[in-house]
């Protein structure tokens, strides 16, 4: 720290050996002023006040510099720097470099010590010269990233900038005479800046890697003494785009991209579709087959063992032979087994309704010519869903097991056969109030088959069987 002054605005200035600092009171905090924003030199050697008694403006304040490079008049407009003026050896100062604690007030006089002896002047005496300059840009340019040769570009039309450069630049002037090389500038380019630079004496501006748009580049100077030019002149900047850049060819890439999603779409749903097609065929072809097996059987097995079963019983009736009553009735019972196989694989009898009927009607069959009371309860009215083949025969199946063990082996006065349908499940009941058999057959092939059948559903089959209580065989699955 070089030295701590205080003007009669109330700003506290601190000089330093990296420049010149201002209390900030509203953020305690120090805004440092240095050669990038105008000074002379980074070294601030002191401050002297002129006095201002007789100025109008109570807000402002001329400040008086020295430092490592020379002299500045800082313009103080209430806690800002508004504007500095360096007074260099063009100016006939013979001092660049000035001394710690060398410098005072005489009078109207400031004096400031240096390594070549005492600069001493009036400040009342320095006139500020207070005509704005004329601005004029003076040249334009752009560099290709091809051939990297410089190219003039013509400023009395808007500056087109071709594809492909990699630099663009201007230079510009104010036409103020007096102490040329102390003329400072700021400069703008509209639509890519959103701020002014700082001001300076360069004379140039350089604008690499701007992207493709329409843009408004601005320049605004001052004289010597700071007098600012603010109406700003200005010149139209148009970067053409790369061909991939432009609006045409994204909205073509655009439509690209659209008619590929289309295509894409197109391609996935005919191939679903073809699928689907594929599928429907196979399974109309599947059902063909059905029921040309179907056919098949009924017309050749069918009647094959018919006329064994016609043969056998006329044999039997003519000589009364063992023999041949054993045919008829393991004809009988084929033939039965035939029937059974064509009805679940005849896809005719798909539907639910279908199931139901059939097994009300083999139901009433089996029990016939037996001296057991039956009972049967099935819903009258279902959906008319489609069932697998494999389901129908396993339901049925599992059916026809528990009615003929009951038959055969319950000694049963009364039969219950039930099917009850609740939301997407069914439960078919079979109960006798016979002997239990199912206790002393629990090892048997029947009961086998029923428990591979009731998994082949993945159903739940439960036998309840008491010696002389009866037998329930219930079955709970859930409707494909």
């Amino acid at each position: 720290m070089l030295f701590v002054y205080e003007d009669k605005l109330s700003n506290l200035w601190v000089g330093t050996y990296s420049g010149l600092n201002r209390l900030n009171k509203e953020t305690d905090t120090f805004d440092l002023y240095t050669v990038d924003n105008g000074l002379p030199g980074d070294v601030v050697i002191y401050l002297l006040e002129v006095d201002s008694s007789e100025s109008s403006q109570a807000n402002t304040t001329e400040l008086w510099m020295s430092s490592n490079r020379g002299l500045a008049k800082l313009y103080i407009n209430d806690t800002k720097i508004e504007g500095i003026r360096i007074f260099d050896v063009s100016y006939g100062i013979h001092n660049t470099e000035f001394n710690r604690n060398a410098a005072t007030q005489v009078g109207d006089k400031f004096y400031f010590g240096g390594d070549r002896g005492i600069t001493y002047f009036s400040p009342k005496q320095i006139v500020d010269n207070p005509n704005p300059p004329t601005l004029a840009i003076t040249s334009a340019y752009q560099i290709n990233e091809i051939d990297k040769q410089h190219k003039e570009i013509n400023i009395h039309k808007p500056i087109v900038i071709g594809t492909g450069t990699l630099v663009f630049g201007f230079e510009f002037t104010a036409l103020s005479f007096s102490y040329p090389h102390h003329n400072q500038y700021s400069y703008q380019l509209q639509g890519f800046e959103s701020n002014w630079s700082s001001a300076s004496q360069q004379r140039q501006a350089h604008y690499p890697n701007v992207p493709p748009g329409q843009y408004l580049f601005r320049v605004r100077g001052s004289n010597a003494d700071g007098q600012w030019n603010q109406k700003a002149i200005a010149i139209p900047v148009i970067v053409l785009p790369w061909f991939w850049e432009t609006l045409w060819f994204q909205l073509i890439m655009l439509l690209l991209v659209i008619l590929l999603i289309v295509i894409a779409v197109v391609y996935i749903m005919r191939n679903r579709y073809n699928k689907h097609l594929q599928k429907i065929k196979y399974q109309q072809a599947l059902l063909n087959e059905r029921n040309r097996i179907s056919q098949d059987m009924h017309d050749e097995i069918g009647a094959s063992l018919s006329e064994i079963v016609i043969y056998s019983q006329q044999q039997a009736m003519n000589g009364s032979s063992k023999p041949f009553e054993n045919i008829a009735i393991k004809a009988r019972g084929v033939l039965e087994s035939i029937g059974e196989i064509i009805w679940a694989t005849n896809p005719r009898n798909d539907k639910f309704n279908t199931l139901l009927a059939y097994m009300r009607e083999q139901a009433v069959t089996m029990i016939e010519g037996v001296s057991i009371k039956a009972v049967l309860s099935f819903p009258e009215k279902t959906d008319n869903r489609k069932l697998t083949a494999e389901f129908r025969r396993n339901v049925y199946l599992i059916m026809k097991e528990a009615i003929i063990n009951a038959i055969k082996h319950a000694q049963a006065d009364k039969i219950i056969i039930s099917v009850k349908i609740n939301n997407n499940q069914m439960k078919l009941l079979i109960q006798d109030d016979g002997n239990g058999h199912i206790q002393q057959r629990k090892n048997g092939m029947g009961l086998k088959n029923m428990h591979k059948r009731a998994e082949a559903l993945h159903a739940d089959l439960s036998i309840q069987s008491l010696e002389n209580e009866g037998c329930k065989i219930e079955l709970v699955c859930v409707l494909p």
